[in-house]
């Protein structure tokens, strides 16, 4: 098994019970971070890390509806007490990297009911994660173009 570091998440906007806060958690009964209806992309999603890590893999496993078309993969370099209160916090005190992008199937093959795991191969050093989400697939299951991680 590959080791994991614990981390924390900010998010730009979410949706009533789908909080951030739930993407550490591994259980059938959690519902994850999910966008706000009709929100404004991309959306951001960005994880800290415990400590200065090397990272060698990244696995995204996406809903069966509600899929960004695009994801943006980059790894930051900060320190690990930042003030948020700071408007531009993550532009000014964390030095950003990107390290590529995704693009995900809309899943209508499956007629929506199967989940894609993507794993990314990379190999860097950081204590953030930021991923951007791009515009969703719009289908009969996500009438509100939300994105959900």
């Amino acid at each position: 098994p590959i080791p994991c570091v614990p981390w924390q998440s900010q998010t730009s906007g979410q949706y009533q019970r789908r909080v951030h806060g739930e993407l550490n958690i591994h259980k059938k009964t959690t519902k994850g971070w999910q966008s706000e209806r009709f929100c404004k992309f991309p959306q951001t999603l960005i994880l800290q890390l415990e400590r200065k890590s090397d990272i060698k893999h990244i696995q995204i496993l996406s809903h069966q509806a509600k899929i960004s078309r695009k994801i943006e993969i980059f790894v930051g370099k900060g320190p690990q007490q930042i003030d948020q209160d700071e408007i531009e916090w993550q532009q000014n005190q964390i030095k950003w990297q990107q390290l590529g992008y995704l693009n995900l199937n809309n899943n209508e093959r499956s007629q929506w009911r199967v989940r894609e795991l993507t794993s990314v191969y990379i190999n860097c050093q950081g204590n953030y994660l930021k991923f951007l989400l791009n515009q969703g697939h719009v289908n009969s299951l996500n009438l509100y173009n939300q994105t959900l991680a």
